[in-house]
């Protein structure tokens, strides 16, 4: 899980990286959820690349 500082919050699971509204979850209770990469398999680490 990492909390940018975009406001989003970026989860990864075994299958999927996925993206959630941050901002709009605290404020409201709806984490809206993004499928960004899916049919991973067996994912373990993700590296941010910061320019």
């Amino acid at each position: 899980m990492t909390l940018a500082p975009d406001g989003n919050l970026y989860v990864l699971s075994r299958t999927a990286l996925t993206r959630f509204d941050a901002v709009l979850g605290v404020q409201s209770g709806n984490w809206q959820a993004r499928t960004l990469l899916g049919s991973l398999n067996d994912a373990r680490a993700l590296a941010w690349l910061v320019p």
